[in-house]
């Protein structure tokens, strides 16, 4: 299926269990005993159960998507001719366009027209935050610890934990995360 595919959620779910079904026997039909063993001893915390691997190759329900990638990731785990291969990592670029197509089913199955699956936007990293206090007006941030604070807290300069944010988060307790410069 495409971004473009205006199928039926059914017609799109059979189209991915026969896609699966032809991945199987490209990598040399293994029993859903073998795929289940091999996913046990991959190494990679893979765990499939032989009924969700009926239900994904006969098109009975949409698995998850985390079910989907793991399959995948152990049928790419065999050679054409059956050999075992290293299995291959869950960000690697071939299960891509599986991702997405599963994005687009799952959109059909809630109801939504599936336009385009964008890519979702990356989550600002750790530490690529500023911290901007949300102080009272006409007041501005000062050198010491935030009023209310107890004894021994003022001594150790209104800080909580060990790390740069710590003393931030404290001293200012309306505190707003807002994103910061990129570097």
């Amino acid at each position: 299926m495409t971004p473009q595919s205006t199928g039926t959620f059914d017609e799109e779910l059979a189209a991915l269990a026969a896609d699966l079904r032809r991945l199987r026997i490209v990598r040399g039909k293994p029993s859903y005993r073998e795929l289940v063993a091999r996913a046990e001893g991959s190494r990679a915390g893979i765990q499939l159960s032989m009924a969700t691997l009926s239900d994904a190759f006969n098109g009975k329900r949409l698995v998850r998507i985390d079910t989907l990638m793991a399959l995948v990731r152990i049928l790419r785990s065999y050679d054409e001719f059956g050999g075992e291969v290293p299995v291959p990592g869950h960000n690697a670029p071939e299960l891509a366009p599986r991702r997405r197509r599963w994005q687009a089913i799952a959109a059909l199955q809630s109801g939504e027209r599936p336009a385009s699956v964008a890519p979702p936007a990356p989550a600002p990293r750790p530490g690529r935050l500023r911290v901007r206090a949300a102080l009272p007006a006409g007041r501005t941030p000062g050198p010491g610890p935030a009023p209310g604070l107890s004894r021994r807290r003022k001594a150790a300069g209104g800080r909580r934990g060990r790390g740069r944010g710590a003393a931030l988060e404290h001293r200012h307790r309306a505190a707003v995360q807002v994103p910061g410069p990129d570097r």
